[in-house]
């Protein structure tokens, strides 16, 4: 059975969510990426592509680029554009567009789960983008990136997830292409076990992982240099969304939540 648990999450002290949300960070051409984050100072993709704050003449993968990546999440997290929930939480992130609404559990998955397939492998990524994100969680010390997965609808889920719905979310906006993104945090106890309890004996959880282009679960504990290996007892930040969901061209999570390392 699959081990998905709460944590903690560093997500944008309330009010600054509209302006901290990006676009995932591998939609952008450098160019591109660039001309946003002139225009768009605030946005995480300053943090996601580092190098958009830096000399041109830098390339895209020198160390200079990661280094100042964590710095900016940490100086962000120092002037309080970030809060940490103070306990494990799970959390309900969902996204509409055009009058339809997918709605995903946001949790940590455990490594060990995906190198012995209790999480399916749904495609593979490149090795490039694999040591690329490795490097930018190693210098962020968080988990900037999450991955997607897929499981079995449960009825104590649903019933726990429409319950929470009903309350209000703890943040609402709108993004690019008027994507509505919601937020709501599980936080109490009973909910919180009711949903790890039937979360692992719904097995069949499918990594999607190629939709974020953030590296498979394994490879960051295979990595030499990844702290990632010692944190957070071997896991990765990801979102569950109930099989069959559309992908939506939306501010990724990534802006919304991060699993601190």
């Amino acid at each position: 059975m699959a081990d998905i648990r709460p944590f903690a999450a560093c997500r944008p002290a309330p009010g600054l969510e509209a302006e901290i949300a990006a676009l995932p960070y591998d939609v952008y051409s450098r160019a591109e990426a660039r001309a946003y984050v002139a225009d768009h100072p605030g946005s995480f993709l300053a943090i996601d592509r580092a190098e958009t704050t830096l000399p041109q003449d830098i390339d895209i993968y020198d160390e200079r680029v990661y280094r100042r990546a964590g710095e900016l999440l940490q100086d962000w997290i120092m002037r309080a554009r970030f809060v940490q929930d103070g306990t494990p939480c799970y959390y309900l992130y969902a996204q509409t567009m055009g009058g339809r609404t997918q709605t995903g559990i946001v949790a940590c998955a455990s490594i060990d789960d995906y190198d012995n397939n209790v999480i399916k492998k749904h495609e593979n990524t490149r090795a490039d983008k694999e040591q690329d994100r490795i490097c930018h969680v190693d210098a962020c010390s968080a988990q900037t990136g999450p991955i997607f997965l897929c499981y079995r609808p449960d009825p104590v889920i649903e019933k726990i997830v429409r319950k929470t719905k009903a309350s209000k979310p703890v943040c609402d906006f709108l993004s690019e292409g008027e994507v509505r993104n919601q937020v709501w945090i599980i936080s109490d106890p009973d909910d919180c076990a009711a949903v790890r309890s039937p979360l692992p004996a719904s097995t069949a959880f499918t990594s999607q992982t190629g939709i974020t282009a953030v590296p498979p679960l394994s490879v960051w504990e295979n990595s030499a240099d990844s702290r990632i290996r010692t944190t957070q007892e071997k896991r990765n930040s990801t979102i569950s969304f109930p099989s069959c969901f559309r992908k939506m061209n939306s501010a990724s999570w990534t802006t919304t939540a991060l699993s601190t390392t």
